[in-house]
């Protein structure tokens, strides 16, 4: 049986001459001798004026989550005492903005998205995901009422709303988004129904 040539190891041979332990530590740190090489020690942050505790890849946790962020072709940052070009507030995320100036300009860029993702999941966790099935069975008008989507828009400032027959809405222990258990109202129809029942509205 061949062994691994490092002296004193009588080990079956794994690979370029060496057992499975010494070959992992010459592909390692290129010397089968070598137990273990511990990296330096990192206290700080390797930004120039930053002066915080070291969290991951030589920059302290704000420095590093900006690098992450902004992308980058350098992760350093010239000076840490980089400000926002809209407020002045010390630069965290990206585009040269702090994190406050950085949400306003996604969300301004980015409305219609995050409003849609927000309504669908408002929808899914109301109604199961059901608000346009339920909307197109009842041909978008209230059923009390006969109130369309658009005039419910025009004249509540809201859209038509969805209710649960049984009063079983997301409220409830046991809530029940069957479409047989789903009817469309209006703002003011819906409100008064729930009036009457005493339960808390879902809109």
């Amino acid at each position: 049986m061949r062994k691994c040539k490092v002296d004193g190891c009588d080990k079956k041979h794994y690979g370029k001459g060496f057992c499975i332990k010494h070959y992992t530590r010459f592909n390692r740190y290129g010397d089968p001798e070598v137990v273990n090489k511990k990296k330096p020690f990192r206290t700080g942050c390797i930004v120039d004026g930053c002066d915080k505790k070291h969290y991951a890849k030589g920059y302290c946790r704000k420095c590093y989550e900006g690098w992450l962020r902004r992308k980058r072709g350098s992760p350093q940052r010239e000076s840490a005492n980089e400000r926002c070009n809209k407020c002045g507030n010390p630069l965290a995320v990206a585009n040269d903005m702090c994190q406050s100036c950085y949400d306003e300009h996604y969300y301004k860029n980015h409305r219609e998205t995050i409003n849609m993702k927000n309504r669908s999941r408002k929808e899914k966790r109301s109604f199961g995901g059901r608000r346009n099935e339920i909307l197109q069975a009842y041909r978008y008008k209230c059923v009390l009422c006969d109130m369309s989507e658009n005039d419910s828009v025009g004249t509540w400032g809201a859209r038509l709303e969805i209710h649960h027959k049984d009063g079983n809405n997301m409220n409830s222990d046991t809530p029940n988004h069957n479409t047989e258990n789903l009817m469309v109202l209006c703002k003011r129809c819906h409100a008064s129904l729930h009036h009457k029942q005493g339960v808390k509205k879902c809109v």
